[in-house]
């Protein structure tokens, strides 16, 4: 069983996976100034669109929630940091 989505926001999802691979080797994380990160895919969405939430890594660690995304059916990134936005316009 697989997770349901447009193939555009599947496409936007990959190339966030490409991104983190080249920041840390993991399909999830990425290193950037101001600490280390990773994204976990929410529950699937009647509309299309990826959804979930964004951690921060702590130095004990733990992690914190940090934030959260949202690709939208067409492809488009309309919440996520700026790693996720600027690796998702590419």
């Amino acid at each position: 069983m697989g997770y349901s989505c447009t193939r555009k926001a599947s496409d936007t999802e990959h190339k966030w996976q490409e991104a983190c691979r080249k920041s840390t080797g993991s399909s999830n994380s990425w290193q950037d100034k101001t600490g280390s990160y990773f994204y976990e895919v929410g529950r699937e969405n009647d509309d299309g669109a990826i959804t979930g939430t964004v951690y921060r890594n702590l130095p004990d660690g733990y992690c914190r929630r940090s934030g959260s995304f949202r690709i939208e059916p067409d492809g488009s990134v309309t919440r996520a940091p700026a790693f996720l936005k600027t690796a998702g316009a590419s």
